[in-house]
C-alpha cells in the first residue's frame, strides 16, 4: 500500500472544504478524481502535497503515519503536486526547465553545463517524439506541451506519486497519448502512481485502478475496477450534461475593427493575426487556433501595454492607439488577462476579489457597504458560490472557480467590448452555464465579446461567427450554429 486517507478532512476558518475521506492506493496504479468546481478535488491533492494541513483524520505512508510541514517534506517522500496552471520559467528554454533546473536542486551535482544538458533533454525528447528542439522557450508553447514537459522533468527526477490538477479541457489526441506515455513509463521506472482530477465524467480515464467522486467537499463513491468497472457513474453524476439555447440577436453598429492588423514578427513567424476581423454590437466572435504567445501579445496590444504591431485598430469608426489599461477602459475596451494570478488577490477574501474596480463604477455606489453587499451577494448568486463562501480566501479555492470569480469582476466594468481568453477552461458544465449566462446578458445590454477557445462545441454553439487562425492566413466560419459545428469540423479534419 502506498497511501491511505483516514476520515481526512480540511477546514479553513470555519469552512468545511473537505470532510471524511477515505481513499487507498497502491503502488504501480492510476487513480482519478471527478468533481465539480468547488467540490474539493484540488483541495484534496494540496492536502495531499503538504500545501494545506489536514485538520481532521490522518494519513498513512507505506505503513507508517504521514505528517507534512509542507510541500518540501512532500518532495522528499516523491510526492510532486502539478497545479492546473503549469509552473515553468517562461523565457528559459525547454532543455533549462527540464533539466538544467532538476539538476542544480540536487540532481547530479551543481555545475551549470547547459550543452550537456540540452543533449540530455534532446534524448528524452526523441524517445517520447516530442516535436520541437529543447532550446525553444517556454513562452512559445501551448500550455498542453507547458504541462507536457512538466511531466518529462518528473520523470527525469523520479517520483514515487504525482498529483495531477486540470488534465483535460485544451489537450489534443496527439499530446493525450504524449502524456499516457509519460505516465506509464514513470510507472515502469519508478514504481510511480499518479492521481489525475477532471471536472467532467466525458473525461473519465479507462484504465484508471479506481475514481473517488466528490460532491461539496464528500466523497460520494469510491468506483474501484474490479469491483464496478470504471464506466459505472453514480446517480448524483449521471445528469451533468447541460445544453445551453443560443440566443440570436440582431447584430448592431461595429464597435471594434482590426484592419490589416499584424501581432510582431517576432512572435509570429510574420504570420497574419486577423483579416479586417470585425466586431459588433450583440455579437460573440469565436477565435480559433491562435497559440500561448500570440494570445499574450494581443492582449497586451489591447491593454495598450506595447504598441509594436502592424495595421490599424478602430473602436467605432475612429482609428485609435491604446496608450494605457485606463485609456483602454475610457474607450470600452475590457480585456481579461490572460493569466488569472496576475489580476487576482489569493490573499483577499472572494468578496473584495469580486468588487470592479472604483474607477469604473459611479462613486457614490460603495458609499454605504449595504450597497457592497448587495453587489456581492447578487455576483455569489449568479456564480452559484454562495454567500457563506464570500470570506473564503481565493487561495483556498479551485482553479475553474478563481476563473469565474474573475470573468465575474472583468463582466461587471463598464464597457462595450470584451475580449476573453478560453473563459471555460477546466469548468464542469454548470459552471459554464453560468458564464454562458454572463455572456448572453452581456449582449442584451448591446455589447461586443471576443471568444479565443480551443473548445469546438463552445465555439460552434455560442458564437455568431468564428475565425479560424492556421497557418497560411485566417478563415472565416459563419452560418447557423449546425453549419458552424460542421464546417469547423470539416476544416480542421
Amino acid at each position: 500500500m502506498l497511501l491511505q486517507l483516514e476520515d481526512v478532512g480540511y477546514d479553513d476558518g470555519g469552512f468545511q472544504v473537505l470532510s471524511h475521506v477515505n481513499w487507498e492506493l497502491e503502488k504501480k496504479s492510476l487513480y482519478q478524481i471527478i468533481g465539480g468546481n468547488s467540490s474539493g478535488k484540488s483541495a484534496l491533492l494540496r492536502l495531499i502535497a503538504g500545501v494545506y494541513p489536514i485538520t481532521s483524520g490522518r494519513m498513512v505512508w507505506q505503513g507508517e503515519p504521514l505528517t507534512l510541514h509542507g510541500p518540501h517534506d512532500a518532495r522528499q517522500r516523491g510526492i510532486v503536486y502539478l497545479t492546473d496552471t503549469p509552473q515553468l520559467f517562461q523565457n528559459a528554454a525547454a532543455s533549462e526547465n527540464v533539466v538544467t533546473v532538476s539538476r542544480l536542486s540536487g540532481k547530479g551535482g551543481r555545475l551549470l553545463n547547459k550543452k550537456a544538458d540540452r543533449k540530455i533533454c534532446a534524448a528524452l525528447f526523441r524517445q517520447f517524439d516530442i516535436p520541437f528542439p529543447p532550446d525553444t522557450p517556454v513562452f512559445r508553447l501551448s500550455l498542453a506541451w507547458q504541462r507536457i514537459l512538466e511531466l518529462l522533468r518528473c520523470y527525469y527526477t523520479g517520483t514515487s506519486l504525482l498529483l495531477m490538477d486540470a488534465l483535460s479541457g485544451w489537450i489534443s489526441p496527439e499530446e493525450l497519448r504524449i502524456i499516457a506515455r509519460l505516465l506509464e513509463a514513470m510507472n515502469r521506472k519508478y514504481d510511480a502512481s499518479a492521481i489525475v482530477c477532471a471536472s467532467s465524467i466525458d473525461h473519465i480515464l479507462p484504465d484508471a485502478a479506481s475514481i473517488l467522486y466528490l460532491k461539496m467537499g464528500r466523497p460520494v463513491a469510491c468506483v474501484r475496477r474490479e469491483a464496478q468497472g470504471v464506466a459505472w457513474i453514480p446517480p448524483d453524476f449521471r445528469s451533468e450534461h447541460l445544453e445551453y439555447p443560443k440566443l440570436d440577436f440582431n447584430p448592431g453598429d461595429r464597435l471594434l475593427e482590426l484592419r490589416r492588423f499584424r501581432i510582431p514578427a517576432a512572435l509570429s513567424a510574420g504570420r497574419s493575426c486577423a483579416n479586417d476581423f470585425v466586431l459588433r454590437e450583440r455579437e460573440i466572435v469565436g477565435v480559433y487556433g491562435m497559440d500561448v504567445p500570440r494570445c499574450d501579445a494581443l492582449c497586451q496590444i489591447l491593454t495598450g501595454l506595447r504598441h509594436d504591431y502592424g495595421g490599424e485598430i478602430l473602436v467605432r469608426g475612429l482609428p485609435v492607439e491604446i496608450q494605457s489599461p485606463r485609456h483602454a477602459l475610457r474607450l470600452g475596451i475590457a480585456c481579461q488577462a490572460l493569466r488569472r494570478e496576475d489580476s487576482l488577490f489569493p490573499g483577499l477574501s472572494v468578496r473584495l476579489n469580486l468588487l470592479p474596480p472604483v474607477n469604473v463604477v459611479h462613486p457614490r455606489f460603495f458609499s454605504s457597504m449595504r450597497f457592497e453587499r448587495i453587489f456581492t451577494s447578487l455576483r455569489l448568486r449568479q456564480l452559484h458560490i454562495g454567500d457563506a463562501g464570500s470570506e473564503l480566501r481565493c487561495s483556498a479555492l479551485s482553479g475553474a472557480t478563481c476563473q469565474k470569480i474573475l470573468l465575474s469582476r472583468y463582466l461587471s466594468q463598464d464597457a462595450r467590448i470584451f475580449v476573453l481568453f478560453h473563459p471555460t477552461h477546466t469548468m464542469d458544465h454548470s459552471s459554464r452555464l453560468d458564464i454562458f449566462n454572463l455572456m448572453t446578458h452581456l449582449q442584451r445590454r448591446g455589447c461586443g465579446v471576443i471568444l479565443f477557445s480551443n473548445d469546438i462545441d463552445e465555439l460552434a454553439y455560442m458564437c455568431d461567427r468564428i475565425y479560424v487562425a492556421q497557418c497560411g492566413g485566417v478563415r472565416e466560419i459563419s452560418g447557423n450554429s449546425t453549419q458552424r459545428a460542421n464546417q469547423l469540423y470539416r476544416y480542421l479534419s
